[in-house]
């Protein structure tokens, strides 16, 4: 690849990087995941909403530890992945700008590795926000009133619950991350990715990647 063209793609690279940068800054200050409990009492504007952020919970939280009461169970508001995400950005962060001012060769390998980092990532803490889930509808104390199943709500999706439909989905921090993943993964393609065969060119050569 010739000189104007491996300095287009690592321009592009970094524009890729900059922009993933900026994602995982405002994954920081966006709700992940969230959950919404709707019942004749409660609907339109009275929905009750529980909204899961980096480090923190927020919404309507003393009506669902009262309604919890009459069912036994507790939402795990302490659970330390909460802070862990905090501090998974912010490694994320500071390692998707390190890679911006790597020399190619190097930033190549550490893509790669970030992005792995990454996807573990999101799939471990998908893969445990199931397990909270599981837990809070199994793992029960003594409730109000009886004959409620044991249950467990999907990371994303619907069910009914008592007089309840609830409903779990990601939120915008959420998305954020998994855009932040796919930039990633763009940029390990493009530093790794083999340019097709050109026609031969006297006097001219061909590199096999944007490195």
């Amino acid at each position: 690849m010739n000189a104007p063209s491996q300095a287009s793609c690592a321009g592009t690279v970094k524009l890729l990087l900059i922009a993933a940068a900026a994602l995982l800054l405002a994954c920081n200050f966006l709700p992940v995941w969230s959950t919404a409990m709707e019942s004749p009492q409660y609907h339109g504007e009275d929905t009750i909403v529980v909204k899961v952020y980096p480090g923190r919970v927020e919404g309507n939280l003393r009506e669902v530890e009262t309604l919890n009461q009459y069912i036994g169970v507790k939402l795990p508001l302490d659970a330390p992945e909460l802070k862990g995400m905090t501090y998974a950005m912010a490694a994320f962060l500071v390692l998707v700008i390190g890679a911006v001012f790597l020399p190619p060769a190097i930033q190549k390998h550490a893509l790669v590795g970030i992005f792995a980092l990454m996807t573990i990532s999101g799939a471990a803490g998908l893969g445990l926000l199931q397990y909270r889930l599981y837990e809070l509808g199994h793992v029960r104390t003594r409730a109000i009133i009886g004959g409620v199943a044991n249950f467990t709500p999907p990371v994303v999706g619907s069910m009914h619950l008592a007089n309840f439909h609830v409903y779990t989905r990601l939120m915008s921090g959420g998305w954020a991350f998994a855009a932040v993943v796919l930039l990633t993964g763009i940029a390990v393609y493009l530093t790794h990715h083999d340019a097709p065969p050109m026609p031969s060119v006297p006097g001219r050569h061909h590199a096999a990647s944007c490195q």
